[in-house]
């Protein structure tokens, strides 16, 4: 996976990525920042493009990260996502198994 960009408003960050199962699945990822405020905010558009897995289209979604500070020295991340219906229920799976990897990771 290759990524390129800087965090600042119009920055992008663009990402490829292959399917361990199906070598025939090549999806681009790029992330058009449109608000940035360091620590707080990434807002902007993520537009996913190639041979997606299964029978799913390309698709463009608005996508707003906001990072709260919580006690503790605890952060809270809120992530919104503006998606086709029909995404919603795969979203949701796959930000459910990115957070559940990431907790395994943070308790090692």
């Amino acid at each position: 996976m290759g990524a390129v960009g800087c965090p600042e408003p119009r920055a992008y960050s663009c990402h490829r990525l292959s399917e361990l199962e199906d070598r025939r699945s090549r999806v681009r990822i790029r992330i058009d920042l449109t608000d940035v405020v360091d620590g707080e905010l990434l807002d902007g558009t993520m537009r996913v493009r190639g041979q997606l897995p299964g029978d799913y289209e390309p698709f463009e979604t608005r996508m707003r990260l906001e990072f709260h500070d919580e006690a503790d020295a605890r952060t809270r991340l809120e992530v919104r996502q503006w998606l086709p219906e029909h995404l919603v229920s795969p979203t949701e799976n796959g930000w459910s198994e990115a957070f559940s990897k990431l907790d395994a990771v943070l308790a090692a």
